[in-house]
């Protein structure tokens, strides 16, 4: 697998990861509170799971990152 391959890999992930991330928590909390009776959901709930997407896409992002330096020390 050659350099640029490797780093046009990394680079997709880098985009695609966290923005199916989010899609997908709120997607999970949509799910939860319509099975919770189909009540709207409460603004803390809505920061809660906002704060979860933020925090799972720095862990990829930085995730991300070592990848590439991994690499480039490879």
């Amino acid at each position: 697998m050659r350099l640029r391959t490797k780093l046009i890999t990394t680079a997709v992930i880098m985009v695609v990861l966290p923005i199916s991330m989010i899609a997908l928590s709120y997607y999970v909390a949509d799910i939860l509170v319509r099975g919770n009776g189909g009540y709207q959901m409460s603004p803390q709930m809505r920061h809660l799971i906002f704060y979860m997407a933020i925090a799972i896409t720095l862990i990829l992002i930085l995730t991300s990152i070592a990848l590439v330096l991994w690499i480039r020390m490879s």
